[in-house]
């Protein structure tokens, strides 16, 4: 018999052969039999002259540091939304079933890690291999789970955002799409061998007919997830282009977004160290793991934290009033005889006006904000209290997308109000 380097103590009453090779054969002198190791050698092959330490404490570290990272980015997002703009809405609850199951991509890894994974594969315990796979099928299932539904929680956010023209239909598709593959993911990972034990259990190879995915299912699961990575992040793209916006809000949309191609990376990272694992002879597989599920751990909470990102705004500016207040909004002029129109074409403010021009100013002086997509009409109530709450007047943007279409003619407006030269206006930045 042949054993590595995990072979049995020789029994009490033995002989000891030495060979050029460096294997030991021991010959029992009670029985007859005998066999052979090499203390060197496993399964896998020779042992490679390294001494790194084992990674194992790093992969638990890895995983709950980059969880509660992503808990609080959660937290702070139900606070602002709960007590800041007191709105809830089902984007919040995909985000929180997200970080549910990040939770179990961390219970996982960190179960990985405590029965052997992330150290040198000679000095593992091969009796835990089988339980180390049970982990990791579990831990692909609520990874691809959380990512889904972070995904899911980022498109409906889009929805109250970009809630028009082209780009509110390519939010649909994208939305079915993402659905649609969130269900293959599901099924896929479920059925990874038929019966399912055999993943883990290889030796029901030898008992019954076993069907496992093969491993191409598994490359193309990966691609479609990264796929729809770049197409959420770059889907606003067109439109955060054509904004002009101050400073300091510029800035922030542009770091937010940069955080998202961050995610994508991290994503394109992990990828290359899968294949890189899966390709490479696993002399020692078991260590070599640990850098993946480093990798697996950062893109899954990453990618919570920069969903929640985009929602902390309001209370950025209730801690921090001078960052992206009203200091940094632009006063635009616009005569008040146009800017009244109402949605139905009335003139009841125009009347208003010329009624009492004492109480006319050639200038608005409050404030008009030039946030993301002031020109946007949302139709939809629950988004429409997360504008107004944000400051943004949206009844008085649809009066000024709607000058064109109301009643009144350049005509009636002069022959009912005076107008005169606007003096000059100095624009605040």
């Amino acid at each position: 018999m042949t054993y590595g380097a995990a072979s049995p103590s020789p029994p009490a009453n033995f002989t000891v052969i030495n060979d050029p090779d460096g294997n030991i054969t021991v010959i029992n002198n009670g029985d007859g039999t005998n066999y052979t190791y090499n203390p060197n050698v496993t399964i896998w092959g020779p042992i490679p002259n390294d001494t790194r330490r084992s990674l194992q404490p790093d992969i638990i570290v890895c995983a709950v540091i980059t969880w509660c990272i992503a808990v609080a980015f959660v937290a702070l997002r139900l606070y602002t939304r709960t007590k800041v703009k007191n709105i809830v809405g089902p984007t919040d609850g995909c985000i929180i079933l997200s970080v549910v199951c990040a939770a179990g991509v961390c219970a996982s890894q960190v179960e990985q890690a405590v029965r052997g994974s992330g150290q040198h594969s000679w000095k593992l315990d091969y009796m835990q291999i089988s339980p180390i796979t049970r982990a990791s099928w579990y831990g692909i299932l609520f990874y691809s789970l959380s990512l889904t539904l972070t995904k899911i929680s980022i498109l409906l956010l889009y929805r109250k955002i970009f809630n028009y023209g082209w780009i509110k239909q390519a939010i649909k598709i994208v939305l079915v799409a993402v659905l649609i593959i969130g269900g293959w993911l599901l099924a896929s990972v479920s059925t990874a061998c038929v019966p399912l034990t055999a993943f883990w259990d290889w030796s029901l190879v030898w008992k019954e007919p076993v069907y496992c995915q093969p491993v191409n299912m598994w490359w193309a699961n990966q691609g479609l997830h990264l796929a729809t990575d770049f197409v959420i992040v770059l889907l606003p793209m067109p439109v955060i282009g054509t904004l002009t916006l101050p400073r300091k809000q510029k800035f922030a949309v542009i770091g937010v977004f940069a955080l998202g191609f961050f995610v994508c990376i991290v994503s394109v990272l992990r990828l290359v160290k899968l294949v890189q694992v899966e390709t490479t002879p696993p002399v020692d597989a078991s260590y070599q793991a640990a850098v993946l599920d480093f990798w697996t751990s950062v893109e899954v909470n990453t990618a919570i934290s920069c969903a929640c990102l985009m929602t902390l705004k309001p209370l950025v500016v209730k801690v921090f009033p001078r960052f992206l207040a009203p200091s940094s909004y632009i006063r635009t002029p616009t005569p008040p005889e146009v800017h009244q129109v109402t949605r139905q074409g009335s003139r009841q403010s125009l009347a208003r006006t010329t009624s009492h021009p004492e109480q006319m100013s050639p200038v608005s002086n409050r404030p008009r904000r030039t946030g993301l997509l002031p020109w946007m009409e949302e139709t939809d109530d629950l988004a429409e209290e997360e504008l107004k709450t944000d400051g943004v007047d949206i009844e008085g943007q649809r009066d000024n997308t709607r000058t064109s279409e109301g009643t009144a003619t350049e005509s009636d407006c002069e022959k009912k109000v005076d107008l005169k030269p606007l003096p000059m206006v100095h624009t605040r930045s």
